[in-house]
């Protein structure tokens, strides 16, 4: 099962039509505490462009540590070696450009 956490609706909107309807969708990380509590078959999150680079890379560190089988990636607007080289570091699995998901 996947999460996608993205507060901009519109930009939930557009990821989600990219990657299945089957995603469960939320707009802020108390939703996604939520929703990681009561779905326990969670294996990937994905963190989108919206979600504060600094918030999201802290939550892949711990998410890494407390529940390494779950994976994160991280959509970017655009990324750079600095991105790549902070999300590696976290346990980011992988990173992607919005505009690849369409």
């Amino acid at each position: 099962m996947t999460a996608l956490l993205e507060p901009d609706v519109l930009a939930r909107d557009s990821i989600r039509d990219a990657i299945g309807d089957s995603t469960d969708t939320v707009g802020s990380f108390d939703e996604l505490a939520v929703l990681m509590r009561t779905q326990p078959e969670l294996d990937t999150v994905i963190l989108g462009p919206s979600v504060d680079n600094e918030l999201a890379l802290e939550f892949a560190e711990r998410l890494r540590a407390t529940n390494p089988t779950v994976g994160v990636i991280l959509v970017r607007r655009r990324i750079d070696a600095a991105v790549l080289t902070q999300a590696i570091r976290s346990g980011v699995r992988e990173v992607v450009t919005e505009r690849d998901l369409n």
